[in-house]
């Protein structure tokens, strides 16, 4: 590196598909490698930056998501690359983003109540209370509710099994994915594809049930269904796991309709 200043000067361009393809290999191994070091500090009774860092590793697999979402970008929109650049540099985005990868591999309902439980975690402030709780593992603050200073020290063992236990399922189904070759860059082109033909900006601002929109999404003609169907039958993707769920349910279900 020529120029340590280079390093701190943002980027807000277009990625071609190869370049976001390696860039959420990154996301994936830099999110384990912050797991790992929050593993050694739980062994180490260091609750606090433990906590801190396993919120963080929820965030670095949030990049993920932002990646995959640049595919849809056209190269000549610029305004919309800078803008899904700071989505990727922002905390709150990057958390809502990691915990959704949790909630799409365990929520079994219907499409349209996946959709909703995605929307509820995003306007409840869930997101950012949680940025919150990962700066209380790093700092003390005085507390106005409670009118006394908080230390990190507060941060107990109990409180940090619980994003631990998060965090090694959010891994869990990004290094599957990984494995399978969900992020390969023939997979981001197909997932190009077949997003690029739905628009959900355009329909929020209709009228709609809740369950319908979920149904045009996930449902059997929306374009998360074809997406996968085409992975499959391209014979893009690797041996498929026996336990791999697709939005909450087994994929042979979820694909085919079957158990």
């Amino acid at each position: 590196m020529k120029d340590l200043h280079t390093l701190f000067k943002k980027y807000n361009g277009k990625l071609t598909i190869e370049q976001i393809s390696e860039g959420i290999y990154f996301c994936i191994e830099n999110a384990t490698n912050i797991f790992g070091d929050a593993y050694i500090l739980i062994k180490a009774n260091r609750f606090p930056r433990a906590l801190s860092l396993l919120l963080l590793a929820i965030q670095e697999a949030g990049k993920v998501n932002i990646l995959r979402n640049m595919t849809m970008i056209s190269t000549k929109n610029q305004k919309l690359w800078k803008k899904e650049w700071k989505s990727f540099r922002k905390h709150e985005t990057k958390d809502f983003l990691g915990h959704n990868i949790k909630i799409s591999s365990e929520f079994n309902d219907s499409p349209g109540e996946y959709f909703w439980q995605q929307l509820l975690c995003n306007t409840n402030n869930f997101v950012s209370e949680r940025e919150k709780v990962r700066q209380l593992g790093l700092y003390i603050d005085y507390i106005a509710g409670d009118k006394k200073w908080w230390s990190p020290n507060e941060i107990n063992k109990k409180m940090v099994k619980m994003a631990e236990s998060e965090v090694i399922k959010i891994l869990y189904k990004l290094q599957m994915e990984k494995e399978i070759g969900v992020f390969s860059a023939k997979a981001l082109k197909i997932y190009q594809e077949e997003f690029n033909n739905f628009h959900p900006e355009i329909e929020f601002d209709k009228e709609y049930e809740i369950g319908d929109f979920g149904n045009r999404l996930f449902g059997l003609k929306g374009p998360y269904k074809k997406y996968w169907n085409r992975l499959i039958k391209e014979g893009v993707l690797n041996k498929i796991p026996d336990n791999l769920n697709i939005s909450g349910k087994h994929w042979k279900e979820f694909i085919y309709g079957q158990d």
